[in-house]
């Protein structure tokens, strides 16, 4: 079974150990696999879920779930955003850590066309992402340090990327998306529900001294 071996960084025909199907929400099926890594020996667990495609069901690839799953980005983040997160991950799969880094950057660059900044060069645009308060001065400065490496990434020079620098580049991506997209949006919402229930509780308390 074709799975991504987090050790061996790359696709393997996993050896299935084990598995089990169960109902999700008396919706569809999900199967969970214990796997083998046929390379480093190294134990996977992968997930599918039954999906349908013109109108027949079919069981899409199998997506590891343990070690270190692969982030899933919620669908209210912007396909450009999502679609390049996803090529970094399986850049970072593969060992192509320049790679990885340049779709981060590409990554940023979606973000700042998302919120229309008037430059379309990432350290401008970054920069108006700062001073509309759509990310904040740690943010920015995060956003810096990925914009350098972005270029040490897509262009010839004598700067080297490791592996961890580019999981590290990953991770602070994550971190501006989920701030910009997730955070922020549920921070607006918690304050929406404070400010409804201040609302309610001063409606009844009108109510009461009638």
């Amino acid at each position: 079974m074709l799975i991504e071996c987090d050790e061996c960084k790359a696709r393997v025909d996993a050896e299935v150990i084990a598995s089990h199907e169960h109902e999700v929400f008396a919706l569809w099926n999900a199967r969970t696999y214990l796997l083998k890594c046929p390379s480093c020996n190294s134990a996977l667990i992968g997930q599918t879920e039954e999906s349908m495609r013109d109108r027949k069901l079919f069981w899409p690839d199998v997506t590891r779930v343990f070690p270190n799953p692969r982030r899933l980005l919620d669908s209210g983040i912007p396909d450009i955003v999502k679609k390049s997160m996803d090529e970094a991950e399986r850049c970072i799969q593969a060992g192509a850590f320049f790679a990885a880094t340049a779709m981060c950057g590409r990554a940023l660059e979606a973000i700042c066309r998302h919120f229309s900044t008037k430059d379309t060069y990432l350290g401008a645009g970054l920069k108006e992402l700062r001073d509309k308060g759509i990310i904040d001065a740690r943010l920015f400065e995060w956003g810096e340090e990925l914009r350098d490496q972005r270029n040490y990434a897509a262009h010839a020079t004598d700067e080297d990327i490791s592996g961890q620098d580019a999981s590290d580049v990953l991770t602070f991506t994550y971190a501006i998306i989920d701030y910009v997209f997730l955070l922020t949006l549920k921070f607006d919402q918690f304050q929406k529900r404070k400010v409804a229930r201040a609302k309610k509780m001063s409606e009844g308390k009108k109510v009461e001294n009638k």
